[in-house]
């Protein structure tokens, strides 16, 4: 079914009881829900629904990484790959104080940003994807 399929007076009742929330509340009998009373402790996620939101996201980690990194269309798929997930993991604000590295992408120096990588915080926290990532950043 499609949401034209549902009158419009039943979506407004329905929204209109439930709410419309962005992010996790409990609902009235304490289970996690999101949106418009999306029981997500019974009822969870479907295949499509997971692919979409990864997918918004995905479109963000792009937009974050084409304002921190000027020359993204032209660095290889690899290292765009890594730098996108690096930009999925951290968001903005993290992914932009990798000031050192971020200086050395902008000097085409790949074996100098995955150094400057590993010597962060991020690396620590999660050695084996921050090292999956720096060996795509060295190419």
């Amino acid at each position: 079914m499609t949401l034209s399929e549902f009158s419009k007076m039943a979506l407004a009742l329905i929204e209109h009881h439930e709410g419309r929330r962005a992010f996790p509340y409990y609902d009235s009998v304490g289970k996690i829900s999101i949106g418009i009373g999306r029981n997500l402790a019974d009822r969870g996620l479907s295949d499509d629904e997971i692919s979409l939101l990864f997918l918004n996201d995905m479109r963000l980690s792009r937009q974050i990484c084409q304002q921190l990194f000027v020359n993204l269309d032209s660095i290889a798929p690899t290292r765009q790959a890594a730098l996108l997930s690096m930009a999925f993991n951290l968001g903005a604000p993290r992914l932009g104080k990798f000031h050192n590295m971020r200086a050395a992408i902008a000097a085409d120096d790949w074996r100098l940003a995955a150094a400057e990588a590993l010597d962060s915080k991020w690396a620590r926290q999660l050695p084996a994807r921050a090292a999956e990532i720096a060996g795509l950043l060295r190419g």
